[in-house]
């Protein structure tokens, strides 16, 4: 779907729906006669110029008689600037409009099998709308606040569901009162690597942070999941997950990066940043792209690219003294659930394997801060 050049004042959040299961309409199919309209071709609606491409846009009027809804939270009713929830599916462009600044338009989508969730608004200038997901349990499983500071196109939240059903509400302030939305729900059959079966451990998370595009195997359609893997590639999927990075001082002449070299930005972008500093051999700085990494500066790398901070002041490991120089990294990830074993033991001096480094990539980039 395109939206004319001249909306200033519509937000388009874009919901992907992945992995290799389906979506399908909960309960009711979406009704697209009487007071809704199916556009298929191009056309003005409501003063919004829509260009038809690859699917039918569903004109929800809010002319439909009040009726007090419940929301996905057990126990409150409210009105819902008199819309019913809406049932929604694959393959289609939904466009409405809040008419008071207090309205919540709801929508439910089921999922049949392991699903991966992204959210993305852009065109927003003015209006300010909370975007906010619920599961079945009537939890909220993230919630996104759009205003007039968003600027271009925004991946706020993903996340892999379950099967279940799911609900998504929409809600406006008095700027974004009679000014349109417009979300599009699309599948997504993403691509998986040969030797990470349904099976393995960290399936999830592997398929996550590729669709996301952080990791991208090798040429022959594997992830090598196993293998130990190298400072260099750590450097560029850090890069990529958007970590706290900022430069902070100045890079060196890393004798074995020169500039040119493949992850050089990467690599110096985590040094800028004082997440990596190298290693001094001979009176050279060298930092050993080729390397492979341990637990323990592993460890540190997480902490210090994604700012994370202790929930508790528990120790974990019965194999690292306090006074060790990771025992903080250490236990501050083990706070949040991140290990690479259940074990009381952390093993620092053992390498990180692939599949290793993709779960804990993972879980630090979902921490709630």
């Amino acid at each position: 779907m395109k939206l004319n050049k001249g909306i200033m004042y519509a937000a388009l959040a874009t919901l992907c729906i992945g992995q290799a299961s389906s979506v399908e309409a909960s309960a009711q199919e979406p009704n697209t006669s009487g007071d809704q309209k199916v556009v298929t071709e191009a056309a003005t609606v409501n003063g919004m110029t829509v260009d038809y491409t690859e699917q039918p846009i569903i004109i929800n009027h809010a002319e439909r008689p009040a009726v007090e809804i419940m929301s996905p939270l057990v126990g409150q009713v409210q009105n819902a600037d008199g819309q019913a929830p809406q049932h929604i599916t694959t393959n289609a462009t939904y466009m409405d409009v809040l008419t008071n600044n207090d309205a919540v338009h709801t929508y439910i989508f089921t999922v049949t099998g392991k699903t991966k969730v992204t959210w993305q608004y852009k065109h927003v200038e003015q209006a300010l709308w909370q975007h906010t997901l619920y599961d079945g349990n009537n939890e909220i499983i993230g919630s996104k606040e759009i205003n007039s500071a968003s600027h271009g196109l925004f991946t706020t939240y993903e996340k892999i569901l379950s099967p279940g059903t799911y609900y998504m509400t929409i809600t406006g302030n008095e700027v974004a009162m009679d000014e349109h939305y417009t979300f599009t729900l699309t599948e997504v059959l993403p691509k998986t690597f040969d030797d990470v079966p349904a099976e393995h451990p960290y399936h999830d998370e592997i398929g996550a942070i590729q669709q996301m595009g952080i990791i991208t195997g090798f040429e022959n359609n594997t992830f090598e999941p196993e293998a130990f893997i190298q400072r260099k590639h750590i450097a560029a999927m850090i890069m990529r997950a958007e970590a706290d990075v900022q430069l902070v001082s100045s890079p060196p002449n890393f004798a074995d990066v020169p500039f040119g070299h493949l992850y050089y930005q990467d690599i110096m972008g985590l040094y800028r940043s004082d997440i990596v500093a190298g290693k001094i051999i001979d009176g050279a700085v060298y930092f050993e792209p080729d390397a492979h990494i341990t637990r323990a500066q592993l460890a540190k790398i997480l902490v210090k690219a994604f700012n994370i901070e202790a929930v508790d002041e528990a120790s974990y490991y019965t194999d690292i003294p306090e006074d060790h120089w990771h025992f903080e990294a250490a236990n501050i990830l083990a706070s949040h659930g991140i290990l690479f074993d259940n074990t009381a033991t952390f093993n620092g001096d053992a390498f990180v394997t692939r599949a290793d480094f993709a779960h804990v990539l993972y879980r630090a980039m979902h921490i709630v801060k």
